[in-house]
């Protein structure tokens, strides 16, 4: 028994002393683990309570709880939920952006609805052709419409006040209001705002699209009428009404839909007021102002323009292009007439009338004395420079036998005066304008148009021009030459014939008319920025800008269908590009094929230019269907300035393998001035 109980007791004591042998580090110990957690990020564990052991237990991996938002998002700044651990604790925050709310309870909506009431909103209105808008701010109502009205109406310290413009004294009237400004934005509300159905729409009768996050409703009919509105939705943001769209169907009445919107403001609407004290320039004028503004206009400052052509031909040598600028002691006639560029100037020196005109033969100008300086014989100038330009007589234009009052309807959209047609018949000729406007300010005379038609005894069209007469608000000034100085050098040497064909200079222009276009192109050319603008028939428009910079070009592109100028056009885009669009290769191809023919050309003393009667050459176009075409070109004509061409002019005729024929024909203008190029905004 004795031997027995040693043994045990042997055996314990080996197991204690095993125990206490167990190493931690150098030291041997037993892990006591504490009890609370230790934690990272991502796992938590419990340590060992001895000093220098890095000993763990029970490591896992977080278990996190489906958190809470601890900080609510909005529209300035994101909020925050947080997520924490189930078994130690730790937490964690991630970023909750802010969402915009687009459902509504029926509280919400009817809350909404009735706050729409109380203004600050934008509201428009198309009804056909007439479209007009209401504004309604904190302190001021805008009210406009296409058919030229206009309205305000102001809250000042003083009072309310409503602004109506009077077409009759061409300025403000002001009203004081005795209501307060909430009355007057009810008021305002109930005058201008059609198919004011919009503040009792329910919300039991739309439903929600959620591709759209839209209340929409497609029909709500009347009780008492067949009208009806369509397409109605209502937009909303956080339980406020932002916008409301419409259509009234007006059956009985005026048989149109009228589209409303209502686009209500986050913030508070400017309005930016004109200043009622300065008077808005009146367009309307009675019998006698129309009579006075007349005689006036052509006792004045003003310029023409005429551009016409034969109707029946393509040939340049029967179009022109002249502006025709009057002062009343000073003319300057310029442009091109029959493809020659031409320049004629009337002038009064101690009160004698002289023409001024270049005489090629002398390369001089000559100053010839006309007659003694009077009204009668002033105005008798205007006649003869212009049946130069294309007998087109301005005494015609002006005369009021033809231009009368009566013949005109004011046209209240345009603030013009509007004429289909003038005759001026006298039994031999048929001529006639068309499509008469003129427009006036404070009862002076700002521009006419028309189209002149010259109409032979046989009812054939001679000539077709349209006309713009625009008159200067100031005295215009026309620089005059020295008529004692010869005119540029129309002739060259065969070396400077060739040398002028390379366009080797800083700065160049050219300008392009050519029949298929029914408009005009333009190339110019500075140090390191090209323009190019072209148009069709006038009325669609295309430009591009290239500027040079390191490693390439920007090229900025824009077009427009609407308007008659370049400048209509608003947004452009904006790229990249290793080389240009054009370079001056482009202009090359209009002028090139006649740069080694100086010994085909004769110098024409009269016309000062160049002329070949026929050039031919084989091969010269090629097309991908047609193949390749031989080239005629006719009646061409190269003028020179200087050393430099000024213009080339000419018809090409193309015959195809197959006998197909194109004919074309093409003016080009070059300047060499220095012009700098100023290049359109663009929005990135």
């Amino acid at each position: 028994m004795k031997k027995l109980v040693s043994l045990l007791l042997a055996v314990c004591m080996c197991l204690s002393v095993g125990i206490i042998l167990i190493a931690c580090g150098d030291e041997e110990h037993m892990h006591t683990y504490k009890t609370e957690w230790s934690k990272d990020a991502t796992h938590h564990w419990h340590a060992c309570e001895g000093e220098d052991c890095t000993d763990v237990a029970d490591k896992a991996e977080h278990t996190w709880n489906d958190g809470e938002i601890t900080t609510e998002a909005t529209a300035e700044a994101d909020g925050v939920k947080t997520f924490t651990c189930t078994v130690c604790g730790q937490t964690k925050t991630e970023t909750v952006e802010y969402a915009v709310r687009t459902t509504v309870t029926k509280e919400e909506w009817d809350t909404a609805i009735s706050s729409t009431k109380k203004g600050l909103f934008y509201y428009s209105l198309t009804m056909g052709e007439m479209t007009g808008h209401v504004i309604f701010g904190e302190t001021a109502i805008e009210m406009k419409t296409s058919v030229g009205a206009s309205e305000y109406y102001v809250k000042k310290d003083t009072g309310v006040f409503r602004y109506e413009y009077d077409n009759e004294t061409s300025a403000w009237m002001e009203t004081s209001l005795t209501g307060s400004w909430e009355t007057t934005v009810s008021i305002a509300i109930d005058r201008y705002i059609e198919n004011k159905e919009i503040f009792d729409f329910r919300f039991d009768n739309f439903t929600f699209d959620d591709a759209t996050q839209t209340y929409i409703c497609e029909r709500i009919d009347y009780e008492d009428s067949e009208d009806y509105i369509s397409n109605a939705s209502l937009t909303f943001a956080d339980g406020k009404l932002v916008h409301i769209s419409w259509e009234y169907n007006d059956v009985n009445g005026t048989e149109m839909i009228w589209y409303n919107t209502i686009s209500c403001a986050a913030e508070d609407i400017v309005i930016e007021l004109p200043d009622f004290n300065v008077s808005v320039p009146k367009t309307t004028v009675t019998k006698g102002e129309w009579e006075n503004a007349l005689d006036e206009l052509v006792h004045g400052s003003f310029s023409i323009t005429l551009d016409g052509r034969h109707p029946e031909t393509t040939d340049n040598r029967s179009t022109w292009f002249t502006t025709h600028i009057v002062t009343p002691t000073t003319q300057k006639m310029g442009g091109v007439i029959n493809g020659i560029e031409g320049l004629y100037y009337v002038i009064v020196e101690n009160n004698v009338i002289y023409n001024c005109y270049y005489n090629a033969g002398s390369n001089s100008w000559d100053k010839v004395e006309e007659s003694e300086y009077n009204q009668e014989n002033w105005l008798a100038t205007y006649n003869y420079a212009s049946k130069e330009s294309g007998n087109v007589i301005i005494d015609e234009i002006f005369h009021p036998y033809y231009l009368t009052y009566d013949s005109f309807s004011y046209d209240e959209n345009t603030d013009r005066y509007l004429c289909e047609e003038i005759s001026l018949s006298d039994g031999l000729n048929h001529d006639k304008y068309t499509d008469i406007v003129v427009s006036f300010a404070n009862g002076k005379i700002q521009e006419i148009s028309c189209t002149f038609f010259d109409i032979s005894s046989d009812n054939d069209v001679t000539a077709k021009i349209t006309i713009t007469v625009s008159c200067a608000e100031e005295d215009i000034v026309i620089t005059l030459p020295d008529f004692n100085v010869s005119a540029p050098i129309a002739t060259v040497t065969e070396e400077q014939w060739e040398t002028a064909f390379t366009f080797d200079v800083s700065f160049l222009q050219a300008k392009l008319f050519e029949a298929d276009l029914s408009g005009e192109a333009e190339l110019i050319f500075t140090e390191n920025a090209i323009r190019y603008t072209e148009t069709y028939n006038y009325d669609s428009w295309y430009a591009c800008y290239m500027e040079k910079t390191e490693g390439g070009w920007f090229v900025y592109e824009g077009e427009t269908n609407a308007g008659s100028s370049v400048e209509n056009i608003k947004n452009y885009s904006k790229e990249f590009c290793t080389e240009p669009f054009f370079s001056k290769d482009s202009i090359k191809i209009y002028t090139e094929q006649f740069s080694d023919c100086y010994e085909n050309f004769k110098y024409d003393e009269n016309n000062q230019s160049y002329i070949a009667n026929s050039i031919a050459l084989t091969d010269y176009h090629y097309d991908e269907k047609l193949g390749y075409a031989d080239a005629e070109f006719s009646e061409v004509s190269i003028s020179f300035a200087n050393n430099r061409i000024s213009q080339v002019c000419y018809t090409q005729t193309l015959t195809y393998s197959n006998g197909e024929t194109e004919e074309d024909a093409i003016r080009v203008e070059f300047s060499y001035d220095e012009v700098e190029i100023v290049f359109p905004t663009v929005t990135e």
